[in-house]
């Protein structure tokens, strides 16, 4: 079957026109209110200071449309669990707040919350959901009635436009419904838990896995009912396919390796709302399940030529990534030196990951890929083990 692959050109397209039209009116503004000269050299000064404040803003809008997440999953019954600006992260763990770190690519931050139990099949999800685009409003509006309640000075003037543009630029980036190839916005996944009841029974799930997580909990220790979408459901749908993810790293954590190459490979081909981060985390995951088991010349050539650049340099040194690579240097390359190399940087990832049980999980795996490089120069006398031909 072919795949479909989510929309990313348009949404691209409108948020670049957002963006834009957000700093034109502030550039407008700014140069009327400073009185900035025709001269080039002024006005260029003018748009990069108008660009650091509105970007600055909008970094400022992301905090402020966590907390909105916070604080409507508080009012409805959900419990705090993590809370993450770019890539650093509050978690509870403890019974205490811990600064983590965690860069996620395609995501500015998330606040996720512990879900009250299920009742019938249902939780509330809205205002949890809403919850982020209604705080950008609200303080969009606040910002934009000082702006013209108390006549500021021309500084404060400019910069108060400026955090009412940003509230609204992210109001409609997250409020208006839009799947693209990275994580789909609030509406999106608004829209999808309205029309589909199954897709909130992931949700809580998912949920659920990331509490355990935080606690140290390993994922093949969790119920396994938590993982099963039902063969009829969860087509294009992107909070069933988050847990086709994580049924898939559960089966990495338990070491069924033959298993998870089979429902990967069935994932990247399907038509599953598969976003890109996911895509690629299966794709890595793929190639160690390969590296590990028959370790086919063939079936790493076209896995490896798979792999996105952009996603490797944005997720470089994430877990999954250098345990990979790692085990990749090893065991299709021979090379000691690069895998002493990812090994630091893990080591380095390591201190401040959020999840001790996936931390333990992924040294779990390094080892393997280990012990298997060791296995193969023994055999061989010193040499190490070469990636096989497919018909070997």
């Amino acid at each position: 079957m072919k795949k479909k692959k989510p929309g990313g050109g348009i949404y691209a397209q409108f948020q670049s026109l957002i963006l834009a039209a957000a700093l034109l009116l502030a550039f407008l503004y700014a140069g009327t209110r400073w009185g900035v000269e025709d001269e080039i050299g002024p006005k260029l000064m003018l748009l990069v200071v108008v660009s650091a404040l509105l970007f600055s803003a909008i970094l400022l809008e992301s905090i402020i449309h966590e907390t909105g997440h916070f604080i409507f999953g508080k009012l409805t019954g959900y419990r705090f669990c993590s809370f993450r600006v770019q890539n650093f992260m509050w978690v509870k763990q403890d019974g205490k707040l811990r600064l983590k770190r965690l860069s996620l690519v395609g995501t500015g931050g998330q606040c996720l919350m512990v879900p009250p139990e299920m009742m019938d099949g249902r939780m509330p999800y809205k205002l949890y959901y809403l919850g982020g685009v209604i705080a950008d409003l609200v303080w969009a509006l606040a910002f934009l009635a000082l702006f013209f309640v108390l006549e500021p000075p021309a500084i404060a003037a400019v910069i108060l436009l400026v955090l009412s543009l940003a509230g609204w630029v992210n109001a409609l980036l997250n409020g208006i419904p839009y799947m693209s190839a990275q994580p789909p916005n609030d509406g999106y996944e608004y829209r999808e838990l309205s029309r589909d009841n199954s897709a909130l029974r992931y949700l809580w799930a998912q949920l659920k896995v990331n509490q355990l997580q935080t606690e140290g909990v390993r994922l093949k220790d969790m119920p396994p009912e938590w993982f099963v979408v039902q063969p009829t459901e969860g087509k294009a749908n992107t909070l069933a396919s988050t847990i086709e993810v994580f049924a898939c790293n559960r089966l990495m954590d338990r070491h069924a390796f033959g298993e998870a190459s089979e429902r990967i490979d069935r994932l990247l081909q399907e038509d599953t709302g598969l976003v890109n981060l996911h895509r690629n985390q299966l794709l890595y995951d793929r190639i160690y399940c390969e590296l590990i088991g028959p370790n086919r010349v063939e079936t790493l050539q076209k896995r490896v030529g798979q792999r996105d650049e952009k996603f490797d340099k944005a997720m470089k040194r994430h877990l999954f990534v250098l345990r990979t690579d790692y085990a990749y240097a090893l065991l299709a390359k021979g090379d000691e030196t690069a895998a002493q190399g990812f090994m630091a940087e893990f080591d380095k990832s390591a201190r401040l990951h959020p999840y001790a049980g996936d931390l333990e999980s992924e040294r779990e795996l390094l080892a393997l890929a280990q012990q298997k490089y060791r296995r193969a120069r023994t055999a061989d006398g010193g040499g190490t083990e070469e990636p096989r031909r497919a018909d070997d």
